[in-house]
């Protein structure tokens, strides 16, 4: 059972407590800070229903405004908490970007927002092999069927990644690396799949898939693209989920990075040292290339 931690703050000085509300002043209204209220998740239970403690919480948001734009600013305002701690290149935008959404709620519903993220970091903890987020936006009915959005259910995901990396190792042993790439990626379910096989088919040949497997992915849904983004950063794995149709402008390394959002694993010592040798390859063929 988890351990306990004692909360900094007393009984009645509690967010959600009556006393609080009655006789103190509201707290004054976030300052903008690349500070975000991570919370751990060592104080939820083990015995704790993660999609349906989701369901119920993030129903509590959708008291003024409709379900799917509560939705949309959860994933936005996590994804730009995870981008923020690492990529600098986009960082003002989304830094007003979350400034903006979470301006729009009250003092205490902004901690709900933190318990939303708590849920999923300790529900991928302990089954990482799920569609979390996905699974949850179906049974709420928030995919957008006039445009035809039907995400794969995991079980077949899983099969598919099971028969397309049934080779893992024998590509990993050619290339050095192993890429997944998926253009219409959903909330993630290939990918989430395909990390999972990956992961257990190269720990058998003691190799680390955090630091050979690489995914892209890209949707020209930007909330689903979030939902891909946030699942992809907490699997830690190494990638980008780019926001845009794959049919007109595909990943392509002469994109602007304002659509791209980079995985924490993508700034990590062993992947920046891949992407200078690549670079120092590139130019060196280049070089040959204008000699021949």
């Amino acid at each position: 059972m988890a351990k306990y931690k004692k909360p900094d703050w007393k009984p009645n000085d509690a967010p959600n407590s009556w006393n609080a509300r009655k006789e103190k002043k509201h707290p004054e209204p976030l300052k903008k800070s690349s500070h975000y209220p991570w919370s751990s998740s060592e104080n939820v239970s083990t015995s704790l229903n993660h999609q349906g403690e989701f369901s119920k919480k993030i129903k509590t948001l959708a008291y003024s405004r409709p379900l799917f734009e509560v939705w949309n600013d959860f994933v936005m305002l996590a994804s730009c908490a995870i981008s923020n701690a690492f990529d600098r290149m986009n960082f003002e935008q989304r830094e007003n970007l979350y400034m903006r959404i979470i301006s729009k709620y009250r003092d205490n519903d902004r901690y709900v927002f933190t318990e939303l993220l708590t849920l999923i970091v300790d529900a991928l903890e302990k089954n990482p092999d799920q569609d979390f987020l996905g699974s949850i936006f179906i049974e709420l009915g928030l995919a957008n069927k006039h445009n035809g959005q039907y995400f794969t259910p995991y079980d077949v995901a899983k099969a598919m990644a099971e028969i397309t990396l049934g080779d893992v190792e024998d590509t990993l042993a050619k290339s050095g690396a192993v890429t997944i790439h998926d253009s219409c990626c959903g909330s993630g379910a290939l990918l989430i799949a395909s990390i999972n096989v990956a992961r257990k088919k190269l720990s058998c040949s003691g190799v680390n898939f955090q630091n050979v497997v690489f995914v892209s992915a890209q949707d020209i849904d930007p909330t689903v693209a979030a939902m891909c983004y946030i699942q992809l950063s907490l699997h830690g794995v190494a990638g980008h989920v780019k926001v845009g149709n794959a049919l007109v402008e595909p990943v392509a390394t002469t994109d602007y990075f304002e659509n791209y959002w980079f995985t924490p694993m993508y700034f990590s010592d062993v992947w920046r040292t891949r992407r200078t040798i690549a670079a120092f390859m590139d130019l060196i063929g280049g070089i040959d290339n204008e000699k021949i």
